[in-house]
Formats: structure tokens, C-alpha cells, sequence
């Protein structure tokens, strides 16, 4: 069975009671419950917040949302961040999500190519969208724009930037090692 669109949260017996009360779609894995979502997004974002589990797994969750569901999305993301809490996201959809991340994983056929801080990232990496020639001959990775090119350059300076995470997804997979060698060399 293909899992999409769906919320996979680890939860204790107990509360099983109220997502049955829900009528939600639901399967049992293990000590996960496979909640599907496409008829129920609200009450599972409900559930959740009111819920809270410390573990929380979703699966393309943006998938089909208009653009004020996926603004939604990104509150109730950011609602239920703290430090007891870990929500992990699988998802294309990286625009949906870049400004709730604190950790970003990038994966190619089960190699893990990236595993860092969004923080660690945007100290060792700035990200830019520039016309200037000469500056894109020094970047690590650049993908031309109609404005001149996204860049990603070494943030020797230590300049702040918001990190693009497509850009970085397709910078990791067309040079990993050189991205893998700016992460480890510390390590």
C-alpha cells in the first residue's frame, strides 16, 4: 500500500480511542498509527495539536492544499515546534515548508548526502540570486534565473541569507561530495 497524503504518529493505546472517535482512516504498523488525511486534514491537525504526540511523521502534507490551506500548514507546523517535539516531513514540496525547518536531511536511494542544522547550513553557505558574472564563477552551485542566477557561495564572511532549500537539494545531488566536504571537514 502507498502511503500519501497521510500522518503517521506514534501514539500510546489510550489515545487510539480518540482518533476512532474521529472516524479517521486508520492503520495500525507496529507502534505507529497511519492516519489518512485526504477527507480529514482539520481534525487531524486538531487531534494533533490537542494531542500533541512527540513524534510526528507526515508524508507530502502539502500535497493538494490551495495556497491559504498550505498557509495553515505552515501555523500549524510552527504551532506545535518545541523541544520536546519532533516533526519530521517527507516532501517535494520544499518551498510548502523551508521557513518552519530547523534541520534539514537530504536523501538519494537511502544515502544520507546532508544531515545538518538549517543554523550550521546558513553559516557555511550563502544563498543568492545575482546578474554578477564574476560572482557566479566562484559559486559551489548555481542554476541560471531570468534576474541572472540562484547562487549557492561559501559564506566566508558570515553574511546571513535565507537558505534555499531547492537550490541546496540540487546542489547536494549534483556535487555531494563537495557539499559533504564543507559539512565534515569540522566533524
Amino acid at each position: 500500500m502507498q502511503v500519501r497524503n497521510k500522518i503517521r504518529v506514534v501514539i500510546a493505546d489510550r489515545d487510539l480511542f480518540y482518533l476512532q472517535k474521529l472516524k479517521l482512516c486508520l492503520e495500525r504498523r507496529g507502534d505507529m498509527v497511519v492516519v489518512g488525511m485526504a477527507d480529514n486534514g482539520p481534525a487531524v491537525f486538531q487531534m494533533v495539536q490537542e494531542g500533541a504526540p512527540d513524534v510526528l511523521l507526515m508524508d507530502e502534507p502539502t500535497n493538494g492544499l490551495d495556497i491559504p490551506g498550505k498557509s495553515q500548514f505552515r501555523k500549524f507546523i510552527a504551532s506545535g515546534m518545541s523541544d520536546g517535539k519532533t516533526i519530521v516531513i517527507s516532501t517535494h514540496q520544499v518551498r510548502d515548508i523551508d521557513k518552519v525547518l530547523d534541520h534539514v536531511l537530504i536523501m538519494d536511494d537511502s544515502r544520507v548526502l546532508l544531515d545538518e542544522s538549517t543554523s550550521n547550513i546558513c553559516d557555511k553557505l550563502f544563498f543568492v540570486e545575482s546578474d554578477d558574472r564574476e560572482l557566479a564563477k566562484s559559486a559551489l552551485f548555481a542554476i541560471p534565473t531570468i534576474q541572472g542566477n540562484h547562487l549557492i557561495l561559501p559564506n566566508v564572511e558570515k553574511e546571513e541569507s535565507e537558505i534555499n532549500l531547492e537550490l541546496l537539494f540540487n546542489a547536494t545531488l549534483a556535487a555531494p561530495e563537495e557539499i559533504a566536504r564543507l559539512f565534515h571537514a569540522q566533524k
